[in-house]
């Protein structure tokens, strides 16, 4: 049983935040989840490995219960695993918040996220070399079992009076008791070194109060139904505690299992040196989930990134056998380019304009991007087309990256090359270049 340390309390902290906008129930650290996840972090970087295809053949459910982690009842598990270079700042706040970004980012994983069935979590953030770069690899497991809901929460000291949980405020030690007002049974549990802490609850109504290292004592009064409750305490020298919203304590039935997501394209990448340059590491994540009475993995989810629709995404598709020309609308959209000329100059310009963009490749041949944003659009490879299962055997194909006049072209051998119009071969190796399948 591992307890979460102050990254991974952030990590829960800005997931718990996203439920709440959509009406989810937040989460619950569970000690047995926490290891299962970072035991298979460690396990990825000690391996130099990017799965969620762990120790022995294991799946997720299996490192899950190994841990200790018990399924019963109407049970439900999911996975989500990113991974992205270390950067220079101290510490590793920017890490989480861009491996968070990343997540949300991508349906799969979102869906994840943001899944009302799951009811605890276990983060494991861990920091070594992988694939000649120090990264940070994250894998968050999702479950639910046959429990009371919980009431969970963080203590915190606002340093910056922001009415968030930041890295260096959690208060710990602090003991939390949850006396219910019909039988009288009091419930006690301590925050951790983190400042989180969670108290399995019958549903009631209760007094829960927070007391401990020379602060006043706060009480507050707490409903809880049939889904987790937030309760935390900040600031609790001025007694000032305000409860992150959650969705109203509804009773009913135990929700039965629901199917994993439907798999898409995962955001994977691994940098491999070419000849004359080296892409920088990328963002990585896939996703999985499982609801059934046996912990049996299902086909890896491979979700593809793309930020939480405001208008719907445009898909573009072209499959004639002249060069063309794709320019979608703004927003987010996805632009598949085949067929062309196979001149060596170009077979298809795409243009996606503005918001994060996937460009889809589904033949071999000479293409150009003319507005690629660094960090944030994406190349997706169609894997059947290429005959490729893996980012890492993509990457292996790229022969040369080189500097043109209006550019940086990638190159896959003589038959296939994409030209990123205005980016320069250096921001390549400073930023990031997302491959999909």
């Amino acid at each position: 049983m591992s307890q979460a340390n102050a990254y991974e309390q952030y990590m829960l902290e800005l997931i718990n935040a996203e439920r709440a906008k959509v009406g989810a129930q937040p989460l619950a650290f569970d000690g047995d989840l926490n290891e299962a996840a970072e035991n298979h972090s460690s396990w990825m970087i000690a391996t130099d490995t990017f799965s969620h295809t762990g120790a022995g053949g294991s799946s997720a459910g299996d490192r899950m219960g190994a841990a200790g982690y018990t399924f019963s009842g109407a049970w439900t598990w999911g996975e989500n695993i990113g991974w992205r270079s270390t950067s220079a700042p101290a510490g590793l706040v920017d890490e989480v918040e861009q491996l968070h970004t990343s997540l949300m980012n991508s349906s799969g994983h979102r869906a994840n996220i943001l899944n009302d069935n799951f009811r605890e979590i276990g983060v494991g953030l861990e920091v070594g070399p992988y694939s000649s770069y120090e990264g940070a690899f994250v894998t968050q497991d999702f479950a639910k079992t046959a429990t009371n809901p919980f009431l969970t929460g963080v203590a915190f000291d606002d340093l910056d009076g922001d009415k968030h949980y930041d890295i260096n405020e959690g208060l710990g030690n602090f003991t939390v008791s949850a006396k219910n007002n019909a039988t009288g049974i009091v419930t006690t549990t301590q925050t951790s070194s983190a400042g989180g802490y969670e108290l399995e609850l019958a549903s009631g109504n209760y007094t829960v109060s927070f007391a401990g290292n020379g602060f006043t004592t706060t009480t507050q009064q707490v409903s809880i139904g049939s889904k987790n409750i937030k309760q935390d305490l900040i600031d609790p020298v001025t007694g000032d505690s305000t409860p992150v919203p959650v969705p109203a304590p509804t009773p009913g039935p135990t929700p039965t299992p629901v199917p994993a997501p439907t798999p898409e394209p995962a955001p994977a990448s691994e940098p491999t040196p070419a000849p004359e340059s080296t892409p920088a590491p990328v963002p990585a994540a896939t996703s999985e989930s499982i609801s059934t009475s046996e912990p049996t993995p299902t086909p890896e989810s491979t979700p593809t990134t793309e930020p939480t629709p405001a208008p719907e995404p445009n898909t573009v598709t072209d499959n004639s056998s002249n060069p063309d020309t794709l320019v979608t609308p703004p927003d987010d959209n996805v632009i598949p380019g085949s067929g062309g000329n196979n001149n060596n100059v170009v077979n298809n310009d795409l243009t996606g304009k503005e918001g994060n963009d996937t460009f889809g490749f589904y033949t071999l041949g000479h293409f150009q991007v003319n507005d690629f944003t660094i960090g944030e659009d994406y190349l997706f490879f169609d894997s059947g087309k290429f005959g490729i299962n893996s980012i890492e055997q993509l990457v292996s194909f790229i022969t040369n990256i080189n500097q043109t006049t209006d550019g940086t072209t990638i190159e896959f051998g003589q038959d296939a090359s994409i030209n990123l119009v205005g980016i320069n071969l250096n921001d390549i190796t400073a930023g990031t270049i997302i491959f999909d399948l």
